[in-house]
């Protein structure tokens, strides 16, 4: 796709002064993929795109009528991720961690008040825990959620289309998957090793991954 970082371009237009989220129904979504093109001839080149995510979204919005929905009833209930979903922006969350980040400029440390803009969708912007993101590794690799051969598709490196180190949703090592996500005051991690061994590291601080990581 044209874009492959985040969707805060379309964002910074979309704001307006009644601190609601702008982006609340999948369908919304739709005007931030009008003008979207490829960046390279599909298969002929490999690059993370958020974009690509979000259009992966919208089929199954297409096909099941109700993409949160649908990720709720068949993965987050089916991997009994009970602390997990796609919230508003504005909504309020029971137990939720405030976000930090350090202020350069002032030397100082402060509270990241994201803008409520977007719901989360399938390019990013859902919640979890630990204990969730753990649940769904093993729902994964147990036949809860996929077939083996299609948990395999899903976690092997694909050469064959340019992308040498990302299987489908997967960045893929030697020995293990993985992937990460950030933000202002938001970073995480989730790997899995083929000794069966996971680690998920979720952060309220930006890049507060690399700091835990130091301990490992």
């Amino acid at each position: 796709m044209t874009h492959t970082s985040g969707l805060g371009d379309y964002f910074d237009t979309a704001y307006n002064s009644t601190y609601q989220t702008v982006y609340e129904d999948f369908d919304d979504f739709k005007e931030i993929l009008k003008d979207a093109g490829t960046a390279f001839e599909p298969g002929s080149d490999w690059s993370y795109s958020n974009l690509g995510y979000l259009l992966l979204g919208f089929i199954i919005q297409n096909i099941t009528g109700d993409y949160y929905q649908y990720i709720t009833d068949h993965i987050f209930r089916k991997a009994d991720m009970a602390n997990s979903g796609f919230w508003f922006f504005d909504e309020v969350l029971e137990n939720a961690a405030t976000s930090y980040y350090f202020d350069d400029k002032h030397k100082i440390w402060r509270s990241w008040v994201n803008p409520p803009l977007a719901r989360g969708s399938s390019s990013g912007g859902g919640y979890a825990t630990v204990g969730d993101l753990t649940k769904f590794i093993r729902a994964l690799f147990n036949s809860t959620l996929l077939q083996p051969s299609l948990v395999h598709e899903a976690t092997t490196a694909k050469p064959q289309l340019n992308s040498p180190h990302y299987g489908y949703g997967f960045f893929i090592g030697e020995n293990e998957i993985r992937h990460s996500g950030n933000g202002t005051g938001t970073n995480a991690k989730l790997v899995h090793n083929k000794n069966g061994l996971t680690t998920v590291i979720l952060s309220n601080l930006s890049n507060g991954v690399a700091e835990i990581e130091k301990y490992l």
